[in-house]
């Protein structure tokens, strides 16, 4: 993975926990970054605060690291479906 990806998704993470602002995270960014299941439920609480974009990097990421998942699969579907109805709500 190119450096200024891992960057982007390291910060990614430390948002999406809190950890840049001033929060706990239940888990290290480094740890969260290599395991599907803490990638995914990361994923939910981004959905849950509406950030559907970061969501969708995550899971993307943990679908990489565990193809045959289905949870993984049907959160990343629900999140693709509901950047397309955004997108689509934005077109002319």
């Amino acid at each position: 993975m190119p450096i200024f990806l891992r960057i982007s998704l390291t910060l990614t993470l430390l948002l999406c926990t809190g950890l840049a602002s001033g929060g706990t995270p239940s888990a290290t960014a480094a740890d969260v970054h290599v395991n599907p299941g803490r990638l995914n439920e990361q994923a939910i609480r981004c959905m849950q605060r509406g950030d559907d974009a970061t969501a969708s990097i995550l899971l993307e990421r943990a679908a990489r690291l565990a193809p045959r998942d289905t949870r993984i699969a049907r959160n990343l579907q629900a999140v693709r479906e509901i950047l397309a109805q955004r997108s689509k709500k934005r077109a002319p």
